[in-house]
């Protein structure tokens, strides 16, 4: 039959009704011709014949109706009926080969056992170590009987003895905060089984300090039938503790960014508002639902819009924070200034998450720092330029005349009796007449031209530029000195008081005459002098020719030229 043992091997015991029926009946039988055998025993037949037996004697091993296996005689050459010597023979064959499966059998089982004893022991023994070596207390708690087991640890964390625990069943019930009890008791009266629990609570340790604990249980039937709650017991004490100092430590800062008076504020790389405190919000009279959500570059006047944010989007890792002034506009649409410090917040990849913003109102600094530039340029009483101011203006007219090849012209004022109407009259009289002039200075020049107060009742007017001829150049600075001098002869009422005051000189630059004149006037400084000499007497030949007023003006001026 070695051929056909992958075959067999293969056949499923369903398939051969009639014969498994026949095995459980526990006798032996025979079939004298497999040809022969009846139409419900088909599957067997074509079985049988596939294999080229024509008669067999079988002996069913086992139970009468449980049969472990079968021993059979096959004669493969004809159909013949069997002997009772040849079916006692069987039978023996049979009860042998039975009595060493069974004892195989038995080892078998025997061994099992033994294997499983010992896995259990040592699944019992790992579990042992697994619970001990877990950072929790382990128990099993019945509501009736209470505690049966607690782990080790309990030692360790509670300072309770695990014999104390034992001998006291309801201790740890007993030691559950007052406040936190009707939360468990409540939870355990509702257990069922195969049920979970997740519950937060205090417990009083031996040493009388109150520490938290997050259970986790689940329930059973233990091996009597009890229901019984097993779980485990963590430690979070130090959890709890780090969240409150967390809480404390969020309230006293938020208490600190709420209070504080300046702006503070977060937003995203795109400009979207995600938080802002009081200061911000009273500032720009929006509560924080109107402003977060929303982008701040609505609050900056359009025009500074994208200096702001590439001055933002210059954040780097290495270079995070940086600051900037910018405008803003209110809820009254004023025009305000703000300087804000932003800093930039990143991911692990170095990725731009989102800024974080302090600012504060600098318009009434950059008013004073307006204020201290005006007053270091502009003469307070007449809103007129200073000296300082005149240098400026001159040096850079003269760099024009040199490059486009121009003339320049100065007219130096100098008010007729200012002295002594300033003596007699008063200081109030004689400033409200210096600003009287020069209003009338500023109304009679063209917006490229430059009046100044020197000090004094001393004036300068700066004609930037002129004629390229000299000639021409003269004629339009007296042009302008008799314009001026026309508009500063007209009769001045002040404080009911008529008064009647000219003065005027003028030359014509880039000369060494009126560069000179310049220095004498403490206008350019000798450094500044002695480079615009060198260049005037490059550029000027012939000199131009010197300007005279006429003398039936009523003026008196000085006639100034180089010793």
């Amino acid at each position: 039959i070695t051929p056909h043992i992958a075959e067999l091997q293969g056949l499923q015991s369903e398939t051969f009704g009639w014969f498994m029926e026949k095995l459980k009946q526990g006798e032996a039988f025979q079939i004298s011709d497999v040809s022969a055998l009846p139409a419900e025993a088909e599957s067997e037949r074509s079985t049988l014949e596939a294999q080229g037996l024509r008669s067999l004697l079988i002996m069913p091993m086992g139970f009468v109706g449980r049969p472990t296996g079968f021993v059979r005689f096959d004669n493969v050459n004809e159909a013949g009926v069997w002997q009772p010597e040849d079916i006692d023979l069987l039978r023996v064959v049979s009860q042998l080969m039975g009595d060493a499966l069974e004892r195989q059998r038995s080892n078998q089982a025997l061994e099992l056992s033994v294997q499983r004893q010992k896995a259990f022991r040592e699944s019992e023994e790992w579990s042992r170590r697994l619970m001990e070596s877990l950072p929790a207390i382990v128990y099993r708690y019945s509501h009736r009987k209470g505690a049966s087991y607690w782990s080790p640890q309990v030692e360790d964390i509670l300072g309770f003895s695990q014999r104390d625990l034992l001998e006291k069943p309801f201790l740890w019930h007993d030691a559950i905060h007052p406040d936190d009890l009707p939360m468990v008791d409540e939870a355990i009266a509702a257990f069922e089984i195969g049920n979970r629990i997740d519950l937060n609570y205090r417990i009083r340790d031996a040493h009388g300090i109150w520490r938290w604990f997050h259970d986790r249980s689940i329930g059973r039937l233990d091996v009597e039938g009890e229901d019984v709650i097993e779980g485990l017991a963590f430690d979070i004490t130090a959890q709890k503790r780090a969240e409150q100092a967390l809480r404390e430590s969020e309230q006293r800062y938020r208490g600190i960014v709420e209070d504080t008076p300046v702006l503070i504020c977060r937003f995203l790389p795109g400009g979207e508002i995600t938080f802002v405190n009081e200061a911000y919000c009273r500032y720009f009279e929006k509560t924080a639902e109107e402003l977060v959500g929303s982008t701040f570059l609505t609050l900056i006047p359009e025009k500074d819009r994208e200096i702001v944010m590439r001055n933002i989007n210059f954040l780097t890792v290495d270079s995070p924070t940086q600051s900037h002034d910018h405008r803003v506009v209110t809820p009254e649409g004023m025009t305000r200034w703000q300087r804000w410090t932003n800093r930039a917040l990143f991911d692990k990849e170095g990725n731009t998450v989102a800024y974080q913003a302090i600012g504060d109102d600098i318009t009434e600094r950059k008013r004073a720092e307006e204020l201290i530039e005006y007053q270091a340029t502009f003469d307070t009483l007449t809103d007129l330029p200073n000296r300082r101011l005149l240098l400026d203006r001159l040096v850079q007219a003269l760099a024009r005349c040199r490059r486009h090849g121009h003339k320049g012209a100065l007219l130096f004022l100098d008010l007729d009796q200012f002295k002594h109407i300033n003596d007699s009259l008063g200081h109030p009289v004689g400033d409200a007449l210096l600003q009287e002039v020069s209003k009338r200075l500023k109304k009679e020049l063209r917006e490229e031209d430059t009046s100044a107060r020197l000090g004094g009742d001393e004036f300068v007017v700066l004609f930037s530029e002129v004629s390229d001829n000299p000639e021409k150049a003269a004629q339009q600075a007296q042009a302008g000195a008799e314009k001026i001098q026309t508009e500063l002869s007209a009769p001045y009422t002040i404080h009911s008081h008529k008064l009647h005051m000219t003065a005027c000189g003028a030359q014509v630059f880039p000369t060494r005459t009126a560069l000179r004149i310049c220095c004498r006037y403490c206008i350019l400084q000798p450094r500044i002098l002695k480079n615009s000499l060198s260049q005037a007497t490059m550029l000027t030949k012939p000199q131009p020719p010197r300007i005279d007023l006429p003398k039936a003006w009523p003026v008196s001026y000085t006639h100034l030229t180089l010793p």
